[in-house]
């Protein structure tokens, strides 16, 4: 009978876990400061809505939400060996906030 309570015990811990590590995993699909500090590599997606752009606006896009991070509508992170990974999809709701801002600059 003691088996079974320490075999309920383990599966408590383990759902605890999994439940917690749910949590952290959804964590990593938003903008974090803490992360930022450990991120080592940077990746960009376009999500497919955006349709086709010159090569000069893609990397010009690319390297200004890079640079803005937390401007990102879509953001994730991924564990890499050193740190994070972080990748994010350039909507055409970025496109449009980034060229905004280029204008206000100017």
């Amino acid at each position: 009978m003691q088996s079974g309570n320490s075999h309920n015990r383990e599966r408590q811990t383990d759902e605890f876990l999994l439940k917690k590590a749910d949590g952290w995993m959804a964590g990593l699909k938003k903008y974090d400061e803490r992360l930022e500090q450990l991120v080592v590599e940077t990746r960009t997606a376009w999500d497919p809505t955006v349709g086709k752009l010159e090569d000069a606006d893609r990397k010009w896009l690319s390297k200004a939400i890079h640079n803005a991070p937390e401007l990102a509508t879509k953001i994730e992170y991924q564990r890499a060996h050193t740190g994070f990974a972080r990748e994010i999809t350039i909507t055409v709701e970025d496109i449009q906030r980034l060229y905004q801002s280029r204008l206000t600059e100017a």
